[in-house]
């Protein structure tokens, strides 16, 4: 299995709903246009276990499943295998930036966990872009649509 699989699984795992707290965040914030597919993950009974907001124009995928909300960020500069950690930081319009850990997002790729916390959704939900330094490397990522993308992954969820 791969590491990418193993994250989804792990998603897929803790359960359904999105904390409550990103909801309020949200339904405060203006959507704006989103580039976001909105997908659902499905468990082995067919039942909605994660949702993911998947905007290839930028390489920013969000999971959302229970009360955790993954980010894989993709960039060719960063010279990534599936099966590598990798450290780094990431911050929003400058920011002071937060640590993080990625274990195996994949080639090319970055994955980690946004805190839990209403001040994290609402600077990647208002915010206009994303850096992240990882491997001596900086990439930025458009932020547009964020807002509209974590209001869709509420609704996947079955959230209101």
């Amino acid at each position: 299995m791969s590491i990418r699989s193993a994250h989804y699984k792990r998603m897929a795992s803790i359960g359904v709903g999105l904390v409550a707290v990103v909801a309020a965040v949200i339904a405060a914030t203006p959507a704006r246009a989103a580039e976001y597919a909105i997908k659902p993950v499905k468990n082995a009974d067919g039942q909605v276990a994660a949702c993911q907001a998947i905007n290839p124009a930028t390489g920013i995928v969000f999971m959302a499943a229970g009360d955790r909300v993954l980010l894989f960020a993709s960039s060719a500069s960063f010279h990534t295998a599936e099966a590598d950690t990798v450290t780094g930081t990431w911050s929003v319009d400058g920011s002071t930036p937060v640590d993080f850990t990625s274990e195996g997002g994949g080639e090319n790729m970055v994955a980690f966990d946004v805190p839990n916390s209403a001040d994290a959704v609402a600077t990647l939900t208002s915010g206009k872009q994303l850096k992240i330094s990882a491997k001596g490397v900086d990439a930025t990522y458009d932020l547009s649509g964020t807002s509209e993308a974590f209001t869709g992954l509420i609704k996947c969820l079955g959230g209101n």
